[in-house]
């Protein structure tokens, strides 16, 4: 699923590098953990796998592309359909309802929405399903805008948002550090859950080590470089 070699990366010359990587390989349906502190480097490692950002040393390949080799539209496009991501703080269409939220990447990706339909449901079954799947149904709520939304419904918008279509990775950045301890425990099992269903790949960044019980592989980033990488027998049903 994600393979990085040789990644060293800096904002310009003469800066000191923000990471600095020899090798990293995440295989498909695997669970894993990303953490560190503030200014480790996992921000721009996330901005780097989804090619929003492109380094000037390595390769970073996703599904056998190499993502630093493609072009700026053609990244955009091939994150719009193989990447579902979890902003940490949501970053929902104010103005659009629940449901059009949800919906938002068919409106990118002919790809996604092909997966939709191959499966033989209707892109708002699934986007409703989905919604379901997390604790939000029914059409007063379905037709609120995001402005009317507690953070945890946000967030668990985003969620589905990010799942729909089954991209083969999520990336899930600190989507956690709005909500209280029992609401971030069931969001978790959620988002596992879902992922399992559909042997989607998860990136989760957190600075909560409490949650890496639930995950197949965890990675710490210190500095720019990968100080850690354990890979567990346990993880989330």
């Amino acid at each position: 699923m994600v393979e990085i070699k040789d990644l060293s990366y800096k904002w310009k010359d003469g800066d000191k590098e923000l990471l600095n990587i020899d090798y990293l390989h995440i295989t498909r349906g695997e669970r894993v953990f990303l953490k560190g502190s503030s200014g480790s480097g996992k921000s721009t490692l996330l901005n780097l796998l989804s090619g929003m950002i492109v380094p000037k040393n390595g390769t970073i390949k996703v599904l056998d592309q190499t993502i630093n080799a493609l072009k700026p539209s053609h990244r955009d496009v091939f994150r719009a359909n193989h990447m579902g991501y979890i902003f940490q703080t949501f970053n929902l269409v104010p103005y659009l309802s629940v449901l059009d939220n949800v919906m938002l990447p068919i409106q990118f990706s002919n790809e996604r929405l092909q997966r939709i339909k191959n499966t033989g449901i209707e892109p708002e079954e699934e986007a409703k399903r989905l919604l379901q799947v997390v604790g939000l149904e029914g059409s007063d709520l379905l037709n609120k805008s995001a402005t009317e939304l507690s953070v945890g419904q946000q967030q668990r918008v985003a969620a589905c948002r990010a799942l729909l279509g089954s991209p083969e990775l999520i990336i899930a950045d600190e989507p956690t550090s709005s909500l209280d301890e029992d609401a971030q425990e069931a969001f978790i099992n959620l988002l596992l859950k879902e992922c399992t269903r559909k042997q989607t790949t998860l990136l989760f960044v957190s600075h909560d080590i409490r949650f890496t019980k639930y995950f197949t592989k965890v990675i710490e980033l210190k500095n720019g470089s990968i100080k850690e990488l354990l890979t567990t027998n346990i993880g989330g049903q």
